[in-house]
Parts: structure tokens; sequence; C-alpha cells
């Protein structure tokens, strides 16, 4: 297959911005053979239809704001359930839910 010489080429650390991870991500996927990369003097160069090509498969990884934001939604969820928890446990109880 030949390659396009108008294909850009990116550095790995324009790469981990782009999939929003670590550089050490890019380059474990680079030598474990995921990620197909040009092999410079000191660096790695990655052509943008490689990682276009790696990226239909390996999926970007999510924002922190998104995993903070998840990991919140689920801390409330969790109380959520602890108060309903305490709630049905007043009912079968007997005890009134206003504190009384």
């Amino acid at each position: 297959m030949e390659r396009d010489h108008d294909d850009p080429l990116l550095t790995v650390r324009e790469v981990a911005k782009r999939c929003r991870t670590h550089v050490s991500s890019v380059y474990r996927w680079i030598l474990k053979g995921k990620l197909r990369a040009l092999r410079k003097p000191k660096e790695f160069l990655i052509r943008e239809s490689d990682l276009e090509a790696f990226l239909r498969y390996e999926p970007p990884a999510p924002l922190p704001s998104m995993q903070r934001k998840e990991a919140e939604r689920i801390r409330r969820l969790r109380e959520n359930e602890e108060r309903a928890k305490n709630i049905l446990d007043k009912i079968k109880a007997g005890k009134r839910l206003d504190g009384g």
C-alpha cells in the first residue's frame, strides 16, 4: 500500500493531546505495535492516517473532567441508595419518617 507523502506527521505529544491521554500511553501503543510510527533520531512521528486507523479500533480515553463527573454521579447515587435503605428500614421498624 503506497503512502501519501502529504499525510501530516504528528509528534507523540500531539497524538497524546488528540487522544486525551498521557504521552507514556502513546509510547506504549507504539512499542506494542498497536500504533504505527516512524522512528526518527530521538523521537517517533506518527502519520495522521495511522492515528486515524488506530482510533477506529482504540477509542480515545475519557477526559479527566468526564471521569470526575462520573465519579461524582456514582457517589450521589450511592448516597441516595443509602438514604432509601434507611427509609425502608424505618418503615419496616414502624418508625415515623419525620424523626419522631
